[in-house]
């Protein structure tokens, strides 16, 4: 999604307690974290006002993907729940590609 201010707006309009995922696929790193307002928080990561590693590496022409999962479109109550899921989740991922890779 290109931000445009029409963009801009919905995503504000949609904004709220979840967690983003920032992905840099030229490093095979992932950046999560959670945020009261989700996506002005992954907003700000890319802007650099958060992780310095994060802005580095999209300064030097890394390229990103940002996964972003609300709490209100998922099946927990608590955001910490999502949080920890989401990171179990990525950790699985991470071991079967390392399984398949032997």
């Amino acid at each position: 999604m290109r931000m445009t201010q029409k963009n801009i707006k919905i995503l504000k309009e949609k904004d709220g307690p979840g967690v983003y995922v920032l992905v840099n696929r030229t490093k095979d790193k992932n950046y999560v974290g959670k945020g009261d307002r989700v996506f002005r928080k992954a907003f700000r990561q890319i802007k650099g006002r958060g992780n310095a590693d994060v802005f580095s590496d999209l300064s030097s022409g890394d390229g990103f993907e940002i996964v972003v999962y609300t709490l209100s479109r998922s099946s927990f109550e608590d955001l910490d729940d999502l949080l920890k899921e989401t990171m179990d989740t990525l950790d699985n991922y991470r071991q079967s590609l390392r399984l398949l890779t032997i």
